[in-house]
């Protein structure tokens, strides 16, 4: 595999390779990513990787650091509104 690691920024998660081969569309299993949205304003604050597998598949679990590069993949939303 490459020595590529993730990476965040402003505007978007840029994944590694390990990650990127391994993301999926869909909710069948593996590791998805999906919008966060502000319910208040329908606008995407931001995104997450949510692992689904065995007994966590129908809601799975967020994924704070990448597990093939050991990245943070995870931001908190900015505060919108005042």
């Amino acid at each position: 595999m490459n020595n590529s690691m993730c990476k965040i920024t402003k505007a978007a998660v840029t994944t590694c390779e390990g990650m990127s081969r391994t993301l999926q569309a869909g909710h069948g299993g593996g590791v998805t990513e999906e919008l966060l949205f502000n319910a208040r304003f329908t606008k995407a604050i931001g995104r997450i990787f949510i692992l689904r597998s065995g007994e966590f598949k129908k809601n799975g679990i967020v994924l704070n650091f990448c597990p093939f590069c050991g990245q943070r993949i995870y931001q908190k939303p900015k505060k919108e509104g005042k």
